[in-house]
């Protein structure tokens, strides 16, 4: 191995290295913003929150639908 092969396989581990530091801090980051907006901080947690949300939305379209139809049904909308 010559030395230029060598500084550059060390190079690319210096940058490697950088690039995980630089994701683990964005991984801790988005942690943090999990526990601020939500008491959450795993994976499993951010699964059960997310099924939880999902039920929600669910419950809430068929609401808008269901008054959307009231309201379809008592508007004529041909005057309009």
């Amino acid at each position: 191995m010559t030395t230029s092969e060598f500084e550059s396989i060390k190079n690319k581990i210096l940058v490697a290295t950088k690039k995980r530091d630089m994701a683990e801090g964005a991984k801790q980051k988005i942690i943090e913003n999990w526990e601020k907006s939500y008491n959450i901080s795993t994976q499993e947690e951010v699964e059960i929150k997310l099924d939880e949300l999902k039920k929600e939305i669910s419950i809430d379209k068929e609401k808008r639908d269901k008054l959307m139809s009231k309201l379809e049904s008592v508007t004529d909308w041909n005057s309009l």
